[in-house]
């Protein structure tokens, strides 16, 4: 998909229509919400970097669109879910905003984006959103109101680590949703034996991008 060149930050008619070109129906109300977090998105990178991607557009359809599809994946037991290295929240804080009935846990250990993720959070006035602010290692069971049946992960640098060292904190019979690239799967999910992963589910319109669920043995 070659969406072309965008520099202002999309208005809410903007991102419904490239939502629609990836194929995701947006309610009124949840693409008012993409359009003022992607506007906050913007504005903090330009001061920390939340993001490589400063193309507005090219920030709808990688992070948001990608994020929302994931969410169609969600099952009502998967919450609270454990976002592992949320950074800009994604995908956890943008699967919140069409998934309102799940809570969310976002663990970022670098104080400004948690910062950022707090922010998001406030003017969106997104309840059951908690923010971590901390390294996996430090998380304990405590932090949790109740242990989480999912874990995610996305571009995130060491994945197996980091979901071997949040495996004690999620429930029995927990799930995994992992964002990779087609190439790394078998390398990835080898060094991952202690769930049984389903077939990867490409992201339509990406041409090397999956979505890979597992369940913990």
């Amino acid at each position: 998909m070659n969406p072309g060149p965008s520099k202002a930050e999309p208005a809410v008619d903007d991102v419904k229509l490239i939502l629609q070109r990836c194929g995701l129906q947006s309610p009124p109300h949840l693409t008012e919400k993409i359009a003022i977090y992607s506007a906050l998105l913007q504005k903090w990178n330009r001061r920390i970097n939340l993001t490589s991607i400063n193309n507005p557009t090219e920030v709808i359809i990688t992070h948001f669109a990608e994020s929302l599809f994931a969410a169609r994946h969600l099952e009502p037991t998967d919450t609270p879910v454990l976002d592992i290295g949320s950074g800009a929240g994604f995908p956890g804080l943008a699967m919140k905003l069409c998934r309102p009935e799940i809570t969310f846990y976002l663990l970022e250990p670098r104080k400004k984006r948690a910062a950022f993720l707090s922010t998001v959070r406030r003017e969106l006035a997104l309840s059951e959103v908690f923010v971590l602010n901390k390294t996996a290692e430090e998380c304990r069971a405590t932090d949790f109101r109740e242990r989480p049946g999912l874990l995610t992960q996305r571009a995130v640098g060491q994945v197996p680590a980091l979901i071997k060292c949040c495996l004690p904190l999620a429930r029995p019979r927990a799930r995994a949703m992992l964002f990779l690239t087609a190439a790394k799967v078998g390398d990835i999910l080898s060094q991952l034996p202690q769930f049984n992963w389903k077939k990867p589910i490409p992201i339509p319109w990406s041409h090397q991008r999956v979505i890979v669920v597992g369940d913990i043995n």
